[in-house]
């Protein structure tokens, strides 16, 4: 099915909040997998059922507070950053998703980055550009070279991967590896 769909949809890039781990968020990692880039999404508290500022959990306190010094902001100024080039420039690349719902009603999704990035910009000598998807993966791939394998580990050890494993797959009597392969020999 997954190739089925990058034949179809033509998919080279998408991004994943969850790998290797949801938390810590400044851990989080990218890989390419069947020529498909996954980057790693940071989480910016919107979610499908945030819509109304009304309805936000906490209140629009504390969706301002994630803005304006908080959580958002902080994942923005202390993502991972790379040295490039002989002058030494800092670049750091940060993904983020939104649900359509939340540009829709209130519009959440616009009023939260418009005043991050306002913020940012008032606050910090950040200096943010935006980029399509395929030159970021192949920006952030060049930064990041060791990230593209990707890294197989136990589904059975991150509880937020068990929850979603099929019933099939029970973690009681999984043994992984199952196979382990050495290599390259000399001969």
């Amino acid at each position: 099915m997954l190739v089925c769909s990058l034949q179809v949809w033509k998919v080279e890039v998408t991004a994943t909040e969850e790998y290797p781990h949801f938390k810590p968020a400044s851990e989080r990692k990218g890989f390419i997998h069947l020529n498909v880039s996954v980057l790693p999404r940071q989480t910016c508290g919107l979610y499908t059922h945030t819509q109304f500022f009304h309805n936000y959990p906490g209140g629009f306190a504390k969706l301002a507070s994630l803005i304006y010094g908080g959580d958002l902001f902080f994942t923005i100024l202390l993502n991972p950053v790379s040295l490039v080039g002989c002058v030494k420039i800092l670049v750091q690349v940060s993904i983020f998703m939104t649900h359509q719902q939340n540009f829709a009603h209130d519009r959440l999704a616009l009023y939260t980055f418009h005043n991050l990035v306002r913020f940012i910009q008032c606050w910090t000598n950040i200096r943010l550009h935006w980029q399509n998807p395929v030159l970021t993966a192949k920006m952030y791939f060049s930064l990041m070279p060791q990230e593209k394998l990707p890294v197989w580990s136990n589904p059975c050890s991150d509880p937020r991967h068990k929850a979603i494993l099929p019933p099939s797959l029970n973690c009681s009597n999984l043994t992984l590896p199952n196979t382990l392969i050495v290599g390259p020999q000399k001969t």
